[in-house]
């Protein structure tokens, strides 16, 4: 029987690192979700990249990113993505796709928007009750 605990530490990403760029969505749940990942492989960083003065919706992710990545040494092998919630932004969803598929190495990660209630039915089978706020 094993008895010694291995704690893990996160490292530094070293020099040679794929960079990945998150334009997200939202001001903060996002980038905090995304940038807890940071440090956990050496060969991977992460930059996520919230939303520029409430700015979230795809068209302006986008149009914002030019400016924002030129601060980045962008190598052939590092991503550019964009994370949107499916709301009600489809032809804005759809534009974004197109004009990414253009580039290389962009993308966009779309979230469903069922996908908390898909993750809670995984732990329990029964019905959340009802919370109310006061």
């Amino acid at each position: 029987m094993l008895t010694r605990k291995r704690l893990y530490t996160k490292k530094e990403p070293d020099k040679e690192a794929k960079l990945f760029i998150i334009f997200c969505e939202g001001q903060k749940r996002e980038a905090e979700y995304f940038n807890f990942f940071n440090g956990m492989a050496s060969q991977v960083k992460i930059e996520a990249i919230p939303n520029t003065d409430g700015q979230g919706a795809p068209k302006k992710l986008y149009e914002n990113a030019d400016g924002i990545l030129e601060k980045y040494d962008i190598g052939d092998q590092d991503e550019i993505w964009f994370v949107i919630d499916t709301d009600d932004w489809r032809k804005q969803i759809t534009d974004i796709k197109n004009s990414c598929a253009k580039k290389t190495n962009w993308y966009v990660a779309q979230s469903n928007p069922s996908f908390e209630i898909w993750l809670y039915y995984h732990f329990y089978d029964v019905k959340p009750a009802k919370e109310i706020v006061e």
